[in-house]
Formats: C-alpha cells, sequence, structure tokens
C-alpha cells in the first residue's frame, strides 16, 4: 500500500464460522476458510504491537532505535443473525411485537386516565382549578424532560434494562400515590409515572424496528397507534367500572378515595 506510516488505514477482522476475512482499508486481503484442520473457534485477545524483523516484518534498519504506533480507533462488532434475518429475509420476530403492543397498550392506558380521575382529585382534596391543573402538567413536564436523555441512555444501556427501568419508575409512583394518599404524593406520583411513559416511549419504537422489516414497519406502526387509541378507549371504562363496582382491596382508603383503585390494580 502507498504511505503505510504516514496515512492511517483500516486494519479489518471479519471472523465467521465459515471463515477468517482480513480486510485493508474495505479491500479484502485474504481469506481463510474455517475447518477442522484449522479451527478458529477459541475466544481470542486483541493484540496490538509492532511487530519486527522475521519472514512477515523484513530487514531492520541498523540505525532504528524507536518508533510510534498511533491507533485511532478499535471497534468490536457482533453480527446479530436475527436482525440480520428480519432487514435481509423479511422475518418477523412477533413476540417482541406483543411486546411493543402491550407497552403501547401501556403507556395510552395510564396517559389517559388522568383525564377522568382529575375531577375525583378536586373532590377528595378540595382542589382549586390552579392546583388541580398542576397534575397534569407534572406528568407531562416529566415527557418534556425525560424523552432525550432517554434516547442517550437507550443506546448506552440498551432497551431491555431502559424497559426494566420505566416500569420500576412507574410502579414507584403508582405506590406513593397508593401508599401515601394526599396532593404532594400525588403531584410526584404523576411525575414519576410520566418519566417512565417517557422512557417507554422512546424505548419502544427501535425495538419495533428491528422486531419487523423495513417494509413491513409502516403497517405494525399503525397496528400500534390502533392499540393506543384502543387502550385511550378502554381506560375511562375500566376506571369508571372499578369505581362504579366498588372493587374493594380491603385497604382503608379505598372506601373514602375510590379512584385509588386504579393505582392498586
Amino acid at each position: 500500500i502507498d504511505n503505510p506510516s504516514d496515512d492511517y488505514h483500516i486494519y479489518t477482522l471479519e471472523w465467521t464460522k465459515d471463515h477468517l476475512k482480513i480486510m485493508l482499508d474495505n479491500n479484502v486481503f485474504l481469506t481463510m476458510n474455517n475447518s477442522q484442520s484449522v479451527p478458529y473457534d477459541n475466544p481470542h485477545y486483541i493484540l496490538l504491537n509492532i511487530a519486527m524483523g522475521g519472514n512477515l516484518g523484513g530487514t531492520i534498519d541498523p540505525n532504528f532505535s524507536q518508533d510510534i504506533m498511533e491507533i485511532d480507533y478499535v471497534r468490536v462488532f457482533k453480527k446479530d443473525w436475527r436482525i440480520i434475518n428480519i432487514l435481509l429475509k423479511g422475518e418477523i420476530n412477533y413476540i417482541i411485537v406483543a411486546l411493543v403492543m402491550v407497552v403501547f397498550f401501556v403507556i395510552s392506558f395510564i396517559t389517559n386516565i388522568i383525564g377522568p380521575i382529575i375531577p375525583e382529585f378536586i373532590k377528595s382534596y378540595d382542589l382549586s382549578l390552579v392546583l388541580a391543573s398542576l397534575l397534569p402538567l407534572s406528568f407531562f413536564f416529566a415527557y418534556g424532560i425525560f424523552s432525550i436523555p432517554s434516547g442517550i441512555y437507550l443506546e448506552r444501556f440498551g432497551g431491555k434494562k431502559m424497559m426494566i427501568f420505566a416500569f420500576a419508575v412507574s410502579l414507584i409512583g403508582a405506590l406513593s400515590i397508593s401508599i401515601y394518599p394526599n396532593y404532594y404524593s400525588i403531584l410526584g406520583s404523576f411525575f414519576l409515572i410520566g418519566s417512565g411513559m417517557a422512557i417507554l416511549q422512546v424505548v419502544i419504537n427501535p425495538l419495533l424496528r428491528v422486531a419487523v422489516s423495513a417494509k413491513n414497519f409502516a403497517f405494525y406502526s399503525i397496528i400500534g397507534q390502533l392499540v393506543f387509541g384502543l387502550a385511550s378507549f378502554l381506560s375511562p371504562i375500566v376506571y369508571g367500572y372499578a369505581v362504579k363496582k366498588k372493587l374493594n382491596l380491603e385497604f382503608f382508603s379505598i372506601e373514602s378515595m375510590p379512584w385509588l383503585i386504579i393505582y392498586w390494580i
């Protein structure tokens, strides 16, 4: 190659179960088939050094004393064949799709339950309209705060950990309002639940994209919106049914504040 020591070059090793492929500046330099006689099946360390002399290194200048090897970056990638099959072959991971639809339903159900429950808060705590307006504001304020950081941390920690964290935050919010029902706990609870919903909203769209092929993504996105709409329709009905039937969990505060039943559920 020209300028081997004056310019940066990209050295690549593509290692599959079938072959080892060595590339220089994205051009294949050497391909070695993996076989029983020459097996490359065990884990290896990445070793970066200056190999000098020998058959490959060549003759060393007798006046040589020292040199520097400058490395711009080292990156390691692992192919996810499930995603490759989805993207190239049009396969669909129905388990992930079902999970995404459930999350769509949960987000919409929890978000749209706020409307019918606010009048109950006003009645239970004799709130002014100004104080009552702060409740949904805290919920949607959390959306604005956590949407961008969620995208950043999604790249760092992955969708699974972010979803677990989102549900954990929402659970803490629901428990706080259920165990200590007062105006300030509700305000904080709405903020925590809104934060969890914001994180879930950020996670599920990329998750859906890797679960279906590009040609099917628009279709399943529409299905997700239909599920979202169905949940928004059902949430006040479920709430009304729970309050009307007075589903009793035998907690002291349920009788005087029936709206708490939805948070215990």
